[in-house]
């Protein structure tokens, strides 16, 4: 996942549907399991985006639609990381959002 053997420049980004799920398993505990993943690769994480959302609603995952717009149009960003798909989406419209962003 280098690119001519560089570093890459990744967004962490971590997500919980609920508040009561955000007391669970921590967007802390996934922001660390993201930069220990980068560290391991070499990669740099670049900044961590942290946020309560629902991924089940299309209309209502505004904070989603964000991020997409922002590693489509920020050059200084090379990728973005999420502890686990689900995190990321729940639906192959999502999926195909994330994997044609460059």
């Amino acid at each position: 996942m280098k690119k001519n053997n560089q570093a890459l420049r990744l967004l962490s980004v971590c997500r919980v549907s609920s508040r009561e799920q955000s007391e669970g398993y921590s967007l802390e505990a996934q922001d660390q399991a993201n930069r220990e993943w980068a560290e391991r690769k070499g990669h740099e994480i670049a900044e961590t985006i942290q946020y309560v959302e629902t991924a089940s609603k299309q209309k209502e995952r505004q904070r989603f639609r964000e991020i997409i717009n922002r590693i489509c149009s920020d050059p200084a960003i090379s990728g973005v990381v999420f502890h686990k798909v689900e995190r990321a989406c729940r639906n192959l419209t999502d999926l195909a959002m994330l994997l044609g962003w460059r």
